[in-house]
């Protein structure tokens, strides 16, 4: 416990130096509050925020007992309106229609059932509460961070999500106000990293300072060979033409 309050300290004291020295860092540290994610939404835009929790009651059994399971919230953010609680329910059916819906991505009959299930579950639920937004921001958690929701099925027969709704995964919600801002504009325009057409097949590198590849390592490279992915450098070199 000592040690962890001594490394505590040093990292606030280290972050306390970035803070001074950096504008960038600065302003990742302040507290992002709900207004400032509203303010900072684009114009036609709704973020979802997606919560797994693990929720707990009394077993109807017994006063000392309690029952727990992992459930699912949405949160529907949009500028202008009032923040949207819905309800998804429990983990466990999402995860079991996922399993089935990934064996064929819905191109089999189970498989565009599970799809289905997965619609009703997920999307329908939050489907009316995006009124006309062009743009909707997904913060996925939990088990939504195993879905492509685009590959959902839409509303019309035979038609994805993905071709209904523009989607944009965002990972982290409390960044949105520093990347739409003057200065993370200003780092989208000329920051790009691209990384791809990786040589897997590559014999790991010995480590530095060491005369001989660690017997391990070499061992957990036998057997495992992954050939050169075709296209791949063209579509790292595409990206970075239309960027």
């Amino acid at each position: 416990r000592q040690e962890i309050e001594i490394l505590s300290a040093k990292k606030e004291s280290l972050e306390a130096k970035l803070m001074e020295s950096s504008v960038a860092f600065r302003d990742l540290k302040e507290r992002v509050t709900v207004q400032d994610l509203v303010t900072a939404l684009p114009k036609d835009c709704v973020l979802v925020d997606f919560l797994e929790y693990r929720h707990s009651s009394p077993h109807p059994d017994s006063q000392q007992l309690w029952r727990y399971e992992s459930r699912l919230l949405a949160f529907v953010i949009a500028a202008g309106k009032p923040i949207v609680v819905v309800e998804l329910g429990a983990v466990h059916p999402l995860t079991d229609a996922l399993r089935v819906w990934r064996k064929t991505f819905g191109m089999s009959p189970v498989g565009a059932r599970a799809a289905a299930e997965l619609r009703n579950r997920i999307w329908q639920p939050i489907e009316k509460h995006l009124a006309t937004a062009s743009t909707i921001l997904v913060s996925p958690d939990g088990v939504i961070g195993r879905l492509p929701l685009g590959a959902l099925p839409g509303k019309a027969p035979g038609k994805y999500l993905l071709e209904e709704h523009r989607l944009v995964r965002v990972p982290v919600p409390q960044l949105l106000p520093a990347l739409v801002n003057h200065l993370g504009r200003d780092q989208l325009k000329r920051d790009l990293l691209l990384i791809g057409d990786v040589d897997y097949g590559e014999a790991p590198a010995n480590p530095e300072g060491s005369d001989q590849e660690d017997p391990d390592r070499r061992r957990a490279h036998q057997g495992r060979l992954f050939r050169e992915l075709p296209g791949a450098e063209q579509e790292i070199e595409t990206i970075r033409r239309s960027y």
